[in-house]
């Protein structure tokens, strides 16, 4: 049987798109016998507090890891929460089967870096589920120069 790992930053019950498109993509390929494990952070919303760091639903283990949960509203409260996930993420998964397909979501973006990196150095094979990147929108606000390389290489 394949093996799957899907990492992402967010997946359900959280409500964000990128969570439910992961989470149905997930379900997909274990209804079509995939070995399906999730390697996710804690629910964001407040009720969660329950939740488990290693449970059984849907037919697949999910890994939940601490991450910070600092206010969105500030980019270094984004960073610090993204870096939490990061590092947890990649401490987690070394404990994972290292045969297993690694599918990365692209929040938080750098993600991608524990891919190559668990490619590198141990020969797992990756593959990014890239959503949620409007670097059109970014340089119509001026977070972004419309042609500076940023830019040009997410579009």
């Amino acid at each position: 049987m394949r093996s799957l790992i899907f990492l992402h930053q967010f997946f359900a019950p959280e409500v964000a798109g990128s969570a439910q498109r992961l989470t149905d993509l997930a379900l997909g390929l274990k209804d079509l016998g995939y070995a399906v494990e999730v390697v996710t952070g804690e629910p964001s919303f407040s009720s969660a507090k329950g939740f488990l760091e290693h449970e059984e639903g849907g037919g697949f283990k999910v890994h939940r890891v601490f991450r910070f949960r600092f206010s969105r509203n500030f980019p270094a409260g984004r960073i610090f929460n993204a870096l939490s996930f990061f590092f947890a993420a990649f401490f987690r998964l070394i404990w994972l089967d290292p045969r297993a397909l690694l599918v990365i979501g692209s929040d938080p973006p750098f993600l991608a870096a524990l891919g190559w990196f668990f490619l590198w150095w141990r020969g797992q094979r990756y593959v990014l589920v890239v959503s949620d990147l409007y670097p059109d929108v970014a340089a119509a606000i001026g977070e972004l120069h419309a042609n500076g390389w940023v830019a040009t290489g997410l579009k």
